[in-house]
């Protein structure tokens, strides 16, 4: 705790006052103007809005694709399949930022360059994530997609009112996992 109360200590003091040693925890003369300084100097609100918002939606889209990609991988039979689940796989191989130049070009000729789409849309589907919810989905008996299917519910409404409901605990830890990477995110906000 002693971190957080020092740096909370520091934030009050004047400019004139010392911040090491032990004369740092020592407040002779609180202000708040540090803080008046801070909001005129950046935009507080308007940064706090940008990394909520791409959290968020980051998160949500994320759990969305990756989950309905899982559940294509975990429960459907189609030509290549297997080739293309190890190929999502192996990019987990390849660093992100190997990648930052090209997906940079591509996000300027489609016109996204600065704008907050531009650091949600390129991750709405990771192979991790991807891979996670196929593991987690081959496990739903098939017997439930296949009663559904019985009974006249389409491929999206299987996904949606059967498979979704079953993988809440894996939506959960997903969700949780790339809400903080995606709140912790540097390298791809910078670019």
């Amino acid at each position: 705790l002693f971190p957080i109360v020092w740096m909370c200590l520091i934030s009050i003091k004047d400019t004139s006052e010392s911040i090491t040693g032990f004369n740092s925890i020592l407040v002779t003369h609180p202000t708040l103007g540090n803080f008046k300084r801070l909001f005129e100097m950046i935009p507080v609100g308007q940064n706090t809005f940008n990394s909520v918002f791409t959290t968020i939606m980051g998160t949500v889209t994320s759990l969305f694709f990756c989950a309905l990609a899982g559940f294509a991988f975990a429960k459907y039979k189609f030509p290549g399949k297997t080739v293309l689940f190890y190929f999502v796989i192996a990019t987990m191989l390849v660093p992100p930022e190997v990648g930052s130049v090209p997906l940079f070009i591509i996000m300027k000729k489609v016109g996204l360059i600065n704008s907050l789409w531009s650091l949600v849309i390129p991750r709405i589907a990771t192979a991790v994530g991807i891979f996670y919810m196929n593991q987690y989905i081959t496990d739903v008996p098939d017997e439930l997609v296949e009663a559904a299917r019985i009974d006249g519910c389409t491929d999206f409404g299987i996904f949606m009112k059967i498979i979704l409901p079953v993988i809440k605990p894996a939506m959960a830890s997903w969700g949780a996992i790339t809400l903080i990477a995606r709140w912790n995110d540097f390298f791809w906000p910078s670019v």
